[in-house]
């Protein structure tokens, strides 16, 4: 690759852009020369080459300190990414020739760990090990804060979002149908069968029983309740519950209908034991869908152990398509 001689001279200063970021980060020379334990003058002069070689001045002087100007602050996002690429490449290195081992703490919302955490630990705990972890459940705003007072070392939650404290990387949605087993649908005058999928009457006599876990978060963030209460419950008597592990299992035992993720009902849907519900024409079958992202403090995300966990869990997840 063909570097050119201005990109050549950049480069040469590169010790000098983490002086650039302490300075930045400071707010002023005096204080970044005692952050880097150097006198202030040595400081100035590595400020005024790395400038140089920019041809740029990366601040301007204030009433506040100095602040960075329109170059500066480029070149911070610059020092910035090149800090991160240093560290992932160490992270590389060192888990391409050591073995990892420690123990790992993790969070999993209460569907999630019942359909994808047995095959998840089954094949991790063979390729690694030397790692083991423990695993605490519950609803995701729990787990989060979980995460947040470092009880825990990541978190695969609902709809998590981003902040100064944790990265957030969405792995994949799901969506929310109505089932019922087929003990229920043959009780219930008012269902009838069109194809693998039951529908409700239109002009249906009885209110229809349904278990609902009204705390379960739906798109962007809302209610699950909400969202059927703007759409959908007319002719229901809804049963509110838990968790959706209970709704999963009055559904399977036939007290009534019952609102899962797709993924919590899957393995039963695909053997016939329950079966989807479509209780208007004008709604689809499945409804409701929500993101399911893991999420990382940004202190500590960069942890080889960590990270080896996160990806290994991100690949697990991908291969189940």
């Amino acid at each position: 690759m063909r570097v050119d001689m201005r990109t050549s001279d950049i480069l040469d200063h590169l010790e000098k852009f983490i002086a650039f970021k302490v300075i930045a980060e400071q707010g002023s020379l005096r204080k970044a020369s005692e952050k880097l334990n150097i006198s202030q003058p040595s400081l100035s002069v590595k400020l005024q080459t790395l400038e140089d070689a920019l041809e740029h001045r990366l601040f301007e002087r204030s009433r506040r300190g100095i602040v960075l100007t329109q170059e500066g602050q480029k070149t911070l996002r610059f020092v910035e990414t090149l800090i991160e690429s240093a560290e992932q490449l160490t992270l590389e290195i060192e888990e391409s020739t050591s073995v990892l081992q420690g123990h790992i703490r993790i969070g999993v919302y209460d569907s999630i760990a019942r359909y994808m955490w047995p095959g998840f630990y089954h094949q991790f705990s063979k390729t690694d090990p030397n790692i083991s972890m423990s695993i605490i459940t519950g609803r995701s705003q729990f787990i989060v804060d979980q995460l947040i007072a470092n009880k825990i070392d990541l978190a695969l939650t609902i709809e998590p979002q981003s902040n100064y404290e944790m990265d957030v990387e969405y792995l994949y949605s799901d969506q929310f149908s109505f089932f019922c087993n087929q003990k229920f649908a043959n009780r219930t005058d008012d269902l009838v069968k069109k194809g693998k999928e039951y529908q409700i009457r239109k002009s249906h006599n009885q209110p229809i029983s349904t278990v609902l876990f009204s705390k379960a978060i739906s798109e962007n963030g809302m209610p699950l309740e909400r969202l059927l209460k703007n759409n959908l419950t007319q002719g229901l008597v809804i049963h509110r519950v838990e968790n959706f592990e209970i709704a999963h299992s009055f559904c399977l035992e036939g007290v009534g209908m019952a609102v899962l993720p797709n993924k919590v009902a899957q393995r039963e849907y695909e053997k016939n034991k329950l079966f989807k519900v479509k209780v208007d024409s004008d709604i689809p079958t499945s409804f409701g869908s929500h993101r399911i992202g893991l999420s990382l403090l940004k202190t500590q995300k960069n942890k080889p152990l960590i990270q080896h966990v996160a990806n290994s869990l991100k690949a697990h997840i991908d291969s189940l398509g």
